[in-house]
């Protein structure tokens, strides 16, 4: 009997979904490479040692939409009534990563930090606007309900910038705006949420020093206009 492809039961459509599954599954691995590769980086980079920073930082800066998987196209992201939407990818007590995207322009993660925490940002899509502040007194914070900060600036990202570093002394205090509809980041933090301070959030002065001077911050609640969906992501639990 002669060999025949494709068999009777698989159809054309078929044979493309299995390639489709095939170069999902090794998009995955790609993930799941950089993912494993980010652990035996974690515990260097939060003893602040600067080879393990750039390796980190190399790491991130790789990492694309296809790797992550089916990320919601823009003109479906701009109908949704979240602003911001979110997928968990992989967690650990050493290292956490996520997908945040954002369903228009203009939309904001606002000012908030990460006590303590490393953050890496590389852009999946779209393009990002990030300010940044250092946290200089957190004896004012305690007793006033305001930190003295030093403005860093902002900085536009594009996909293909690499990645963006904020360390827990430098530039901690961000705020992360949409410069295109469905534009997403790929985020991840060292150490992870476990052990971590809860993050706190901060109103900015209407008018803003030059960078590198001084102004301060005020703590205010978590904005009743941030929330977030759920992108459906292949969480990664084991590595």
């Amino acid at each position: 009997m002669p060999w025949v492809w494709p068999p009777k039961r698989y159809t054309y459509l078929d044979f493309s979904l299995i390639l489709l599954l095939s170069q999902v599954e090794m998009e995955q691995k790609g993930l799941r490479f950089v993912l494993t590769r980010l652990l035996t980086c974690a515990e260097r980079v939060i003893r602040g040692e600067a080879t393990a920073i750039s390796e980190t930082a190399a790491l991130v800066g790789t990492v694309n939409e296809s790797m992550i998987g089916d990320l919601p196209p823009a003109d479906l992201c701009a109908t949704q009534k979240s602003p911001v939407l979110y997928g968990l990818l992989y967690d650990s007590p050493t290292v956490h990563a996520s997908v945040f995207g954002f369903s228009r322009t203009g939309e904001v993660i606002p000012l908030h930090d990460h006590p303590t925490m490393h953050g890496f940002v590389t852009v999946l899509r779209g393009a990002l606007k990030v300010k940044s502040f250092s946290l200089l007194d957190s004896f004012d914070q305690h007793f006033s309900g305001q930190v003295k900060v030093r403005y860093e600036g902002e900085r536009i990202v594009n996909k293909g910038d690499g990645c963006v570093y904020l360390c827990p002394a430098e530039g901690n205090i961000h705020e992360i705006t949409a410069l295109e509809n469905g534009s997403f980041f790929f985020d991840v933090l060292f150490p992870g949420y476990g052990d971590s301070l809860p993050c706190t959030y901060f109103e900015a002065p209407d008018r803003l020093p030059s960078i590198g001077r001084e102004c301060y911050l005020r703590e205010v609640s978590r904005p009743s206009n941030y929330y977030c969906c759920t992108v459906p992501l292949r969480q990664i639990v084991d590595l």
